[in-house]
């Protein structure tokens, strides 16, 4: 028999009932007798009681099968979750830090009484030494007994202390029948208990019956009568003679406090009172001025709002053809004015763009030129780079846009003012009357998107914040412009952005797709991506064997280069030309790649045409020619006889005439 042993009792035993259990402790000769221990769970604690009996008697109960011992010793205590065992606890306990720091005081609190644990099990009144033991150490006494016993029986294990918090939050409330509140005059258990079938029909009833004008009051009695059933329900008079509303089964109905208050609680009651009045009078009568939209802000990257707008300028194709806008996604700091990150998308507003302007903002913007193909650009041009912990943006594309471990504010509908700030630096556009115009740029889209870059920088640097400069910022001489006043609060370090490495920048907002390599190079449909990184890091090496799939990302609106995830970090791997001539030609979108890839195949199609028309033209020339087809010649056995008298004589007139 070990330490943990679980004792059962099934005829009782002493003063042991049938139903007890109890756990051994140990065995001792001097004195001679064996230490029990029995856990009485109560509502809220758990107590120890210790018995001391004698070793005999106890030895002569477990022969005569009045006792009945456990196979091995209990490895969890009993408050445990059932069918769980000692590993389930060491690994709950390594997953939750702050429990298993709090287990770690507990240890050290009971440190002297398990360190020396047969000083007080030897002792004639082991309790009374646990006692002055816990006293000592400034601990409860209950609490010191139960962790010492505990640690001792069931494997001398810290995690079978850990706090119970598993329970937490599983007391079912319900269960009792008080109604929530106050106490009512009437009793303590006086009325209806609110539960979630009663809350489905406050909601159900309320969103049936509200209206315009109509009062919560109004909704309420509606409610009682449609959803509670009229039928069933009748008006009791009390001795007074005020009267209550009852139901003939039930026998009480909600009261109109308790409608009320949930309705508030999971309505709310800026909608009930717009449900009520209507969305314009609680904007303009209920609502008074709020200040400027920088006044609660402190810090630069505190709010950052985005929106989209379209270019006026339509680009150009390959093939010199109208393409469909462009759709510019700008994100502005609220604070500053200054604009954070530009993002783009050709034909619709979608959440490429968005997440292009989140990638831009994170990173550092020489970096950004770089990738668009800018040259002669510095980053004090365009100082901002961090991603913002919280970005106000529409309902639309950029909803679930570049979302990931940010706090993203979703506008209300038709409400611009949720985001003025950046709404006000969207280009207006004028209609002019007469018949419809449109503006062709002559540009491909790269070019119209490097000049809405130029123009970022331009609008960071010529708008005018004359009154966002405080009294310090004026004595300063900081200029009135988003590029200074950002220049200034970052110096002092005020500043919410969250700075990201690049290639954590290219992970989170950039696609990624699996492209094809060989020992060429990698493949983004017939455009080829090479450098002399990636010869080095050997994978093209392993391509000789056959072609294989890499996963990279890319931008979908500039696919100038691509950026291999292969394992550790990030590889850039630039487009390369098969001779040498411009590298503009390789700034270019996913959709012009797909249609330079089909004029490939088409070229490749005609070429196949064309080269079995020139094998024809050949074979019929020489067949009219010489009555012989163009490879015609016969395969005779043997050696050619070349060196005879005739040979000789015919070579040698030859070499004459073209001497």
């Amino acid at each position: 028999m070990n330490t943990g042993c679980l004792l059962r009792f099934p005829e009782g035993w002493r003063g042991f009932k049938s139903s007890d259990e109890l756990y051994f402790l140990s065995s001792q000769s001097d004195p001679c007798r064996v230490l029990l221990v029995q856990f009485i769970e109560k509502t809220k604690t758990i107590e120890v009681e210790l018995f001391l009996i004698g070793r005999d008697e106890f030895e002569m109960g477990i022969s005569k099968r009045l006792i009945i011992v456990s196979e091995k010793p209990e490895e969890i205590p009993p408050w445990f979750p059932k069918q769980k065992d000692r590993s389930w606890a060491t690994s709950r306990l390594k997953k939750h830090p702050k429990e298993e720091e709090r287990t770690k005081k507990r240890i050290k609190i009971i440190e002297n009484a398990i360190r020396w644990p047969n000083e007080w099990m030897n002792a004639r009144y082991p309790i009374k030494v646990l006692n002055r033991l816990a006293r000592e150490a400034s601990a409860n006494v209950s609490r010191f007994k139960l962790w010492t016993v505990t640690y001792l029986l069931f494997g001398r294990n810290e995690s079978v202390i850990q706090p119970a918090s598993w329970n937490i939050g599983k007391y079912d409330r319900t269960l009792d029948g008080v109604p929530l509140g106050n106490r009512s005059r009437n009793g303590k258990c006086y009325g209806l208990r609110i539960n979630d079938e009663d809350k489905k029909k406050f909601e159900k009833g309320y969103k049936k019956n509200k209206a315009k004008g109509k009062t919560l009051c109004e909704i309420y009695t509606e409610t009682l009568v449609n959803i509670y059933g009229g039928s069933k329900a009748r008006v009791r008079k009390a001795v007074k003679g005020n009267k209550n509303p009852v139901h003939d089964y039930a026998g009480v109905m909600p009261t109109f406090n308790q409608f009320r208050y949930y309705i508030h609680k999971r309505i709310g009651k800026k909608q009930i009172q717009i449900d009520k009045y209507g969305t314009e009078k609680i904007r303009e009568k209920e609502q008074g001025s709020r200040g400027s939209y920088s006044e609660g802000l402190a810090n630069l990257c505190e709010k950052v709002e985005r929106d989209a707008y379209w270019m006026n300028e339509l680009p150009q194709g390959i093939n010199g053809e109208d393409l469909k806008p462009i759709s510019v996604v700008l994100m502005r700091d609220v604070l500053s004015g200054l604009i954070t990150g530009i993002g783009f998308s050709i034909g619709g507003e979608n959440s490429i763009a968005y997440n292009m302007a989140e990638f831009c903002a994170a990173i550092d913007k020489k970096e950004f030129a770089r990738i668009m193909g800018i040259e002669d650009f510095q980053s004090d041009m365009w100082p901002s780079y961090g991603v913002s912990p919280n970005t106000v943006t529409d309902r639309g594309p950029g909803a679930n846009a570049g979302n990931k471990e940010v706090f993203t504010e979703l506008t209300q509908s038709w409400s611009p003012q949720s985001k003025a700030t950046i709404e006000s630096i969207n280009p207006k556009k004028y209609k002019a009357s007469g018949p419809k115009e449109f503006i062709r740029s002559g540009l491909s889209p790269m070019q119209l998107m490097r000049s809405a870059i130029r123009l970022v920088v331009e609008k960071n640097e010529t708008t005018n914040n004359i009154n966002k400069l405080t009294n310090e910022m004026l004595i300063a001489g900081v200029p009135s412009t988003p590029v200074g006043i950002w220049e200034y609060l970052n110096m002092k370090g005020r500043n919410d952005s969250v700075v990201i490495t690049f290639d954590e920048a290219v992970r989170r907002y950039l696609p990624k797709t699996e492209l094809s390599i060989n020992e060429s190079g990698i493949w983004y449909g017939r455009q080829k991506y090479h450098s002399l990184e990636l010869y080095e890091t050997g994978i093209l090496d392993r391509a000789r064997n056959g072609t294989f799939s890499v996963k990279c990302f890319y931008l979908p609106l500039n696919i100038r280069q691509i950026w291999l995830d292969e394992g550790g970090g990030l590889l850039e791997v630039p487009a390369v030309m098969r001779l040498i001539d411009n590298t503009e030609q390789l700034y270019i979108t996913v959709e012009e790649r797909e249609l330079l890839d089909d004029l490939t195949k088409t070229t490749e199609s005609e070429h196949r045409f064309h080269k079995q028309a020139i094998r024809f033209e050949m074979a019929a020339t020489a067949h009219s020619e010489t009555g012989r087809s163009l490879h015609g010649g016969k395969r005779v056995k043997g050696r050619p006889k070349n060196n005879t008298v005739e040979a000789k004589n015919q070579l040698k007139t030859l070499k004459n005439i073209f001497k």
